[in-house]
């Protein structure tokens, strides 16, 4: 049976500056050493859809999300 585990705030960190940049999502997956549906679910899940910052992946905002539906 595999073993899933949690991207890191480290990660997610990486995660955001690599698309300020403008990576793509496998570019991205690469860079982490990931497969790119683990960027694709990340960004899904935890990329707000309102508000000032739509649209944008913002790593602490995705880690609280992944906090608070894990507590």
């Amino acid at each position: 049976m595999k073993h899933y585990k949690q991207l890191t705030l480290f990660q997610r960190y990486h995660i955001q500056s690599l698309l300020q940049v403008g990576l793509t999502q496998s570019q991205i997956a690469a860079e982490l050493g990931v497969n790119k549906s683990t960027i694709s679910r990340e960004l899904k899940k935890n990329t707000p859809t309102r508000g000032q910052t739509a649209h944008t992946y913002i790593a602490e905002h995705a880690q609280r999300k992944v906090r608070s539906r894990h507590s």
